[in-house]
């Protein structure tokens, strides 16, 4: 005897469903609609599975190039009658499809934010040390073309060199230092990567003792040490960076970047925290630098270090005094471009107190640090 089951038969155009009887054949399922006899043969090739209950109460069946059509069968013994006699492949229905297509976007679109977030993060540690070697001595070299040639004396250099090796004591960082002086007035230093720091003369001119000058260089070797200068780049240059180290064609300019890329607050403060390490751990006490921060925060002292006499024109008086204040705020605005200062920064490095060992740079050699780019009368430095 020949199994037949009911069924309900929706042709797409009406919500109503209409009472059919199905019969399988050998190889197609025969479909007779109860309230007109009329006879459908749906091949089982054509024949697809739309939805499944979980409790296996409900299968709904479809057929291929027939997308509004659908039979729905009803009932436990009949759904497993009809799946045992029926071997029909399942396919998921456009919404179920839909739905995890959708899912599947929303999965990638949380990945790229994700990515993009801690970009800036991971980078710095993907880069080859080939790259960042090549990428921070072409900075170091176009910021000294750009913005003062590279200051050298013999006493000058050897205060430095004391100076660093004082600052970074026993630390040991992923790259060397390479510590060198710009000969322009502008008040900044700057961390770029592969450990070069350039310090520019303006600073030195304004700072008050060797100390202040190595409290800003503690801070630039904790920037150095926390890759904030690749992090910075990563955050202005995303992947133009990673295509220029794949070769693709894509030329990068760094130098702008790296001069006026300003480090987040999150950076300053973890450079912050490596200075006042650095120079707990080295004897160096933090109220220079404290004082410095101070200077800054209040608009500092003019940029340029040739100081100008008042003009004994009194009609001259109020452009001399405008030209003045200008110079005032550029000097700390040189400076807070680069590096942010939160107005709590100051007061925290003046807090801190430890013991401290003997001076940074006697008088001697804080001098000849003053005059690494040439005293003003005899210019007895040597420029690259």
């Amino acid at each position: 005897m020949t199994s037949q089951w009911q069924a309900t038969f929706f042709d797409g155009s009406s919500a109503a469903g209409k009472a059919v009887m199905l019969t399988p054949g050998g190889e197609s399922l025969s479909i007779k609609h109860m309230d007109n006899g009329e006879v459908v043969l749906w091949p089982y090739t054509d024949v697809h599975i739309l939805y499944m209950s979980k409790n296996g109460l409900q299968i709904d069946l479809g057929l291929k190039g027939e997308p509004s059509v659908r039979l729905k069968i009803t009932g436990s013994e009949t759904v497993e009658m009809m799946k045992t006699v029926v071997q029909m492949p399942t396919k998921k229905s456009e919404w179920e499809q839909g739905a995890k297509v959708s899912a599947v976007l929303v999965a990638i679109t949380l990945v790229l934010f994700l990515m993009i977030w801690q970009f800036e993060r991971i980078l710095p540690d993907l880069l080859p040390d080939s790259y960042v070697k090549s990428m921070g001595k072409a900075g170091a070299d176009t910021i000294h073309s750009m913005y003062g040639q590279t200051c050298k004396s013999k006493d000058g250099n050897a205060a430095l060199e004391k100076m660093l090796n004082r600052t970074m004591g026993k630390t040991a960082l992923h790259t060397d230092i390479k510590l060198t002086v710009a000969n322009s007035g502008m008040v900044n230093a700057l961390a770029l990567p592969d450990g070069y720091i350039i310090i520019f003369r303006g600073l030195i001119d304004k700072a008050g003792n060797a100390e202040e000058v190595a409290g800003v260089l503690a801070h630039e070797i904790g920037h150095v040490k926390h890759k904030h200068s690749l992090r910075g780049l990563a955050r202005s240059l995303g992947l133009d960076i990673v295509l220029a180290m794949m070769g693709s064609g894509t030329s990068v300019d760094i130098s702008g970047y790296l001069m006026n890329t300003s480090f987040s607050r999150s950076m300053e403060s973890a450079a912050d925290e490596a200075s006042l390490k650095l120079l707990e751990e080295a004897g160096i006490s933090a109220q220079p630098l404290s004082a410095f921060f101070s200077r800054l925060s209040t608009l500092g002292e003019p940029a340029d270090s040739d100081e100008e006499d008042p003009p004994s024109d009194q009609g001259d008086e109020k452009n001399w005094a405008l030209d003045q204040l200008e110079d005032l705020l550029n000097s700390a605005e040189e400076y807070l471009s680069t590096h942010p200062l939160p107005g709590d920064r100051a007061e925290m490095f003046a807090q801190a107190e430890w013991e401290t060992g003997e001076a940074v740079l006697n008088a001697d050699e804080w001098q000849a640090l003053r005059n690494i780019c040439g005293t003003p009368e005899t210019d007895d430095s040597i420029t690259d």
